[in-house]
C-alpha cells in the first residue's frame, strides 16, 4: 500500500484529468483518508492548469506552466490590463535574488528580459 509523505510542507499536488479520478487515486491507491485530504485540499489542483481555452497539448502545458508559476508566486491568476498599479512589485527583486544571488535590486537586467 502506497502512502504520502513527504519531510517538508507540500505546497502544490496537481493530477491531470476529471476530480473523480483524482478522488479515487487520493482514496484508493494513495490510501488517504477523508480528514488528511481535507487538510490538503488548499494543495491539489485537479484538474491541473488554468482555464486558457487549452486544446492541444501545447496548449495544456502553457496552462500547466502559468499555474504552477501563479502558485509560486502566490498570485492569482489576471488579465494585466485590470490590474491596478504597476505590472512588477517589490516580489520581483526577492525572486530575481533568489534565482541569481547577489544580484541586486534594480541592476541593468530588465525583467521582461530576466527570465
Amino acid at each position: 500500500m502506497a502512502r504520502l509523505y513527504c519531510s517538508q510542507q507540500v505546497s502544490y499536488i496537481g493530477f491531470l484529468g476529471p476530480k473523480s479520478r483524482t478522488e479515487r487515486i487520493l482514496h484508493e491507491i494513495v490510501k488517504i483518508d477523508s480528514t488528511r485530504l481535507e487538510s490538503l485540499r488548499d494543495v491539489i489542483y485537479s484538474p491541473i492548469g488554468l482555464d486558457l481555452g487549452a486544446e492541444t497539448a501545447e496548449e495544456v502545458a502553457v496552462s500547466i506552466a502559468a499555474e504552477l508559476l501563479a502558485v509560486r508566486n502566490r498570485r492569482s491568476p489576471q488579465f494585466l490590463r485590470d490590474k491596478p498599479g504597476a505590472i512588477h512589485d517589490n516580489r520581483l527583486a526577492a525572486s530575481e535574488e533568489r534565482r541569481n544571488p547577489g544580484t541586486a535590486a534594480g541592476a541593468s537586467m530588465r525583467p521582461i528580459c530576466g527570465i
